[in-house]
């Protein structure tokens, strides 16, 4: 009987460590995701002004503009707020919404994608017909349906981009349970005696956890450019509260003349998802054994 074990996993891991050590792609992405990571986590500290601190003498300062004592690196919008605070500010909460939707997607998409491929029949019936028909509905519009019905706040943003994105991770953790349920160890754990949960949490489901993190490491960037979407639209995180999403349209009607209001969070949220996106294909490329040759 094969099962996976600890003797098992570390030689893995130190593969994984090697190659990303190898990996240019991995490193540019590492290199634009991590500086946007820690200047967010760090907001407090590093941004000079308090987000929604107003100066209306300091309104629509240009880069490098000063007011006073007052510096205003990356400009003042139209309140005179510090764009460089509120951009760091806004960062944390769209990478903590993203990754908060994501863990519940994932979570609720493993659990019924583990049930459907571990019971079939009725149960897996149910379940992908469920899957189909909200696949036949726009995620965006889904979304914007949802938030406009129970209102735009960051609790319901978090539950509504979840619940909205679980199918990708059900189907994909359905089709490896169908794999992986057929296999030697899987018949032997059956054969003595093993519970159903038993077999999926400690026999199925760490066999499918590498498609579990590829899927999560690229479904994170669709969805704070979601959350962005949302907020843009002014149906997700409201004001005073920033985000990448409403920063950009709190300048949309100042392009012409205070260009620096949207652009640099346009610019953060553009690197932020190239960097996931990167890292994203280098763990599917990595995990993925088909994508190996393995």
């Amino acid at each position: 009987m094969t099962i996976l074990n600890a003797s098992a996993v570390t030689p893995r891991r130190r593969r994984w460590l090697r190659e990303f050590a190898r990996s240019r792609a991995a490193w540019m992405g590492l290199a634009l995701i991590m500086p946007i990571f820690v200047a967010t986590m760090f907001a407090d500290t590093l941004a000079p002004y308090a987000p929604n601190d107003q100066r209306i003498s300091a309104r629509l300062q240009p880069p490098g503009g000063t007011v006073g004592e007052r510096s205003y690196v990356l400009g003042s919008d139209s309140l005179g707020r510090d764009v460089l605070s509120r951009v760091l500010h806004g960062g944390r909460i769209s990478l903590l919404v993203g990754v908060a939707a994501v863990i519940v997607s994932g979570a609720l998409g493993v659990t019924l994608g583990l049930v459907s491929g571990y019971f079939r029949g009725h149960v897996d019936t149910v379940i992908m017909r469920i899957a189909d028909i909200q696949l036949a509905i726009p995620v965006l519009i889904l979304a914007l349906t949802i938030m406009a019905i129970f209102g735009p706040s960051l609790r319901n943003v978090v539950i509504v981009l979840g619940v909205t994105g679980w199918v990708p991770f059900a189907r994909i953790v359905r089709g490896e349970v169908l794999s992986v349920r057929e296999n030697e160890y899987v018949l032997a754990a059956t054969a003595l005696g093993a519970g159903h949960l038993r077999m999926m949490v400690a026999h199925i489901l760490p066999n499918v956890m590498a498609s579990v993190i590829v899927m999560a490491s690229t479904r994170l960037g669709g969805v704070i450019i979601i959350e962005a979407s949302l907020s843009f639209l002014g149906l997700g995180i409201q004001p005073p509260t920033p985000t990448w999403g409403n920063l950009i349209a709190d300048g949309r009607d100042l392009l012409y003349t205070a260009w620096w209001v949207s652009t640099f969070p346009g610019v953060m949220l553009s690197l932020a998802v190239i960097g996931i996106n990167i890292i994203g294909d280098w763990l599917r490329d990595t995990l993925d054994p088909r994508l190996r040759g393995v």
